[in-house]
């Protein structure tokens, strides 16, 4: 079966599968339509880039989420993204439906949203529960999105 997936550097895609990051930074925007269900998050140990590595075939799936929206990052993002420092202009991509993933085989892990042919007999999948800390951090955030005071963030 054709799955649509998304690499991610290690060991940001294990915070994925266990709830601990809820948003993806990204330059980019997908040409696909939102939401984006079923994405297949691939976990690999190489920083994908288009001049010198723009694969690894070492990649590992770890994850399967929704992405439910795309929008501004903003520094009220940073502990959902697991980020340590904040630079404008990027976008947050907010994860829903997160379920942790295997996969016995290694696959390849590739730049942007790619196509991944998988045996759906193989892959396993189980739901996860967010960690309380996350929805805490998530219910701040909206809090402190609907004040739209850009004097105080949340870290």
């Amino acid at each position: 079966m054709i799955y649509r997936a998304l690499s991610v550097v290690k060991p940001y895609g294990h915070y994925i599968s266990t709830g601990r990051k809820t948003i993806e930074v990204r330059n980019w925007q997908p040409v696909d339509g939102m939401p984006l269900e079923n994405l297949v998050i691939v976990e690999n140990a190489v920083r994908l880039n288009s001049s010198t590595h723009p694969t690894d075939p070492d990649g590992r799936i770890v994850a399967i989420v929704k992405v439910t929206g795309i929008r501004n990052w903003e520094k009220k993002d940073l502990a959902a993204s697991c980020a340590g420092t904040f630079q404008d202009g990027l976008l947050a991509w907010d994860l829903g439906n997160i379920r942790k993933a295997t996969y016995p085989m290694k696959v390849a892990a590739k730049l942007r949203i790619y196509d991944l042919d998988l045996d759906s007999g193989l892959l396993k999948v189980e739901p996860i529960a967010i960690p309380k800390s996350n929805y805490a951090q998530q219910a701040a955030n909206s809090i402190i999105a609907r004040k739209n005071d850009s004097s105080f963030y949340l870290f």
